[in-house]
């Protein structure tokens, strides 16, 4: 068995990425295999991609620099 998908708004190294990384850390228990982490260009592919069961995404509820995302 593989390692699930991580979907995240990339690219890497931005915040959205650090709460992928710290969420595959924190969710290591419920998949063995681990996760692959996966930069998306923007929320509806990460959406898109969860909804067609293609693995699990992180999207931003709010930035607490800019606001409500």
């Amino acid at each position: 068995m593989s390692a699930r998908k991580l979907f995240y708004l990339g690219p890497q190294g931005t915040f959205t990425h650090q709460v992928a990384v710290n969420a595959a850390q924190e969710l290591a228990r419920l998949e063995p295999q681990g996760f692959d982490l996966m930069p998306m260009d923007d929320v509806p592919q990460i959406l898109d991609a969860a909804q067609h069961g293609d693995g699990w995404g992180i999207v931003a509820w709010e930035n607490n620099v800019e606001g409500y995302v």
